[in-house]
Order: structure tokens, then C-alpha cells, then sequence
């Protein structure tokens, strides 16, 4: 019989089985009729989930790509732009400025610190200003979430632009072709694509946003809060420490400290070679000192629970004093409680 296998991580994340039959029907031309229906609707419902009146520019390539098209269209030798990192994945946005050519002030905070307005406050003063300011809402290498409207409050006192997961336009003279958003605005407005998009991934958005839209965004939203909250009291339960804040905000990942003389590397593989459990790792300093349960995406509490019973199975193995049965408990009454409100 085949294994069967739980993905828990903050990204990738498991895929509803109405979204991979999508991306399994027979390939359309990008510029058929049918196509451009489904890219018409899907344009329409990324702007319903972002909450916005702009435009929103589809790039069928990872949230990186996604990145580097801002890096790109907002950056021109010499620009003075402002990274402020407090994990990996703020540190991303400072190499790619770099790369870009970009006059760069990195303000790096400890991994697992949350960046306050004074931080940005502070160091915008020191620098003289900068062009562009680029954050990371949720740091999932930590699993911090930062205040981000009042981080792009301070930004936007300093006259700068602020760029989060989601970025406004503005020219400049660096180059750039796939990536161009003037380019991809344009096509768009004709439901078209500057290039060859990855249409079954556009088709596959397309019912993903569906179920997201079907399910209410204010649902969602409460259903990974309550998600978080289960995993969180769960790990707590087990007399493990938090890594990350143990708060509301907290809606993507849990990162948790391994305990003691546990090497958190040894935790994920028993997890993935024993159970078929994949969970994450820490990342770079935090490397088998932490590790992180996701829950954004398709899940729901028993996924939850599943990854808290193994782990506790993991670490008693590797000699942790833990009492069985104590994190599936606290995780399902955690969830029952706030159902109950």
C-alpha cells in the first residue's frame, strides 16, 4: 500500500484535489476564447482577494519571481532603497536590490525580532532618506508577522514607496523584458499576455480563488487564526517554547524550539521517514534549533493534530519528557473553545 503523506510546511502548502483536477484538463491556447474568459474572472477575483481598486499584474511564476519583478521595475543604479530583515526571507529582498544595482541600506534585525516603526523610523533618518522600503509581512523562516500598516505609515512619511507582497508602480531605468509590468498592464487591459503564460496554472487560480471566495475571506481568515491558536496551545501543552509570537497575528506557521539536546534536523526526518509527515527545518543560523507546523492553506484541525502526535512521538523517541496525548488534547479544546464564541 502506498504511504500515505501530510504536508505541513509553510510553502508549499497541500492543493484542494477540485484545483490539481484543473491543472489535469488538456491545455488551452493562451489566446482562445475559453482561456480568456477564465483569465478575465481570475483577474477579477485576485483584485476581490486583495481588497483593491488597482491594478494586479499576474506573473504565472513563484512568489519569487513575483519579487524580483518589483526589484526590477522599481530599481535603477544607485537608487537609495531600505531593506529592513528580520529572517530569511527579508534577507531575500536585500540580495536581490543588490543585484539590481541598488544603493542599499540593510537594516538587519535579529532572526525572530518583529521590526517595530522606530526601527524604520530611525534608520530612514540615518540614511537620508531612500526611494523605495521593502518588507516582509510574514517572515516565515520565524514565524513573525510584523504591524505592516504602520511600518508603510512610517515609509510613506519619509516620502518613500513601500514594497510588501503586493507593490504599486513606478518607473525607472533598469532594464527588464518578461518581467516588465508596464508591458504585463497593458496586455492585461486587453485580456491578453505579453507571453506565453502557464495556462493550466492560471486555470487552476482560477478555482482556487473560487473555493477561497466561496468560503468568505473573513471565514479564512478566522479559520487559519483558529488553526494557529490549536497548534500553538498544542506545542505549549507539550512544555515546548514558541519561537514564534504566540499571538493572533501568528496565522501561517508556528516555529517552535526544539528542546534541549534535541537536534530539531533529526525531528523533521523522523517526522517525513516514520510518519510521511513533512514539516520544516529552521533556516540558516536557526537551522536545527527550531521547527515550523504551517497551517495556510487547505487544512483544517485534524491535519493539525496529526502533526502535533507525531511530534510528540519524535521527541520522546529522542528522549524528551513528554506526556502522550497531552498536545492533541489541548489543540482540539483550543479549537472547540473559540468555536464556541
Amino acid at each position: 500500500m502506498a504511504e500515505k503523506r501530510y504536508l505541513l510546511t509553510p510553502g508549499p502548502t497541500p492543493v484542494p484535489p477540485e484545483v490539481l483536477a484543473a491543472l489535469a484538463e488538456p491545455v488551452v491556447h493562451h489566446r482562445a476564447r475559453d482561456y480568456r474568459e477564465v483569465y478575465e474572472r481570475c483577474l477579477a477575483r485576485l483584485a476581490e482577494v486583495y481588497r483593491t481598486q488597482h491594478d494586479v499584474l499576474m506573473f504565472t511564476t513563484s512568489g519569487t519571481g513575483a519579487f524580483e519583478s518589483a526589484v526590477a521595475n522599481l530599481t535603477s543604479p544607485g537608487d537609495r532603497q531600505l531593506v529592513l530583515s528580520a529572517g530569511n526571507f527579508g534577507e531575500r529582498w536585500a540580495g536581490m536590490a543588490k543585484a539590481f544595482g541598488a544603493d542599499l541600506v540593510h537594516v538587519k534585525l535579529g532572526w525572530g525580532e518583529t521590526p517595530e516603526p522606530e526601527d524604520l523610523r530611525s534608520a530612514l533618518a540615518d540614511a537620508g532618506g531612500a526611494r523605495v522600503v521593502y518588507l516582509t509581512h510574514s517572515e516565515t523562516s520565524t514565524g513573525v508577522v510584523c504591524d505592516v500598516q504602520a511600518l508603510a505609515a512610517v515609509a510613506r512619511e519619509a516620502g518613500s514607496l513601500v514594497v510588501v507582497d503586493a507593490v504599486s508602480s513606478l518607473g525607472s531605468t533598469s532594464p527588464r523584458y518578461t518581467l516588465d509590468w508596464e508591458r504585463t498592464r497593458k496586455a492585461q487591459a486587453k485580456l491578453d499576455a505579453p507571453f506565453t503564460p502557464a495556462v493550466s496554472i492560471v486555470r487552476a487560480l482560477d478555482v482556487a480563488l473560487g473555493l477561497l471566495l466561496d468560503e468568505g475571506l473573513e471565514g479564512a481568515f478566522d479559520r487559519h487564526a483558529r488553526l494557529g491558536r490549536a497548534c500553538r496551545e498544542g506545542a505549549k501543552a507539550m512544555g515546548l517554547e514558541l519561537f514564534s509570537p504566540d499571538e493572533e497575528r501568528s496565522a501561517v506557521v508556528t516555529a517552535i524550539r526544539a528542546p534541549d539536546g534535541v537536534d530539531a534536523t533529526d525531528v523533521v526526518a523522523t517526522l517525513r521517514d516514520r510518519f510521511g509527515i513533512t514539516i520544516a527545518n529552521g533556516q540558516g543560523e536557526l537551522k536545527g534549533k527550531i521547527f515550523r507546523i504551517g497551517h495556510i492553506g487547505w487544512f483544517d484541525v485534524f491535519d493539525i493534530t496529526t502533526a502535533l502526535a507525531a511530534v510528540e512521538l519524535a521527541l520522546v523517541d529522542a528522549g524528551a519528557e513528554i506526556e502522550r496525548g497531552v498536545a492533541v488534547t489541548r489543540a482540539l479544546d483550543a479549537w472547540a473553545e473559540h468555536s464556541r464564541v
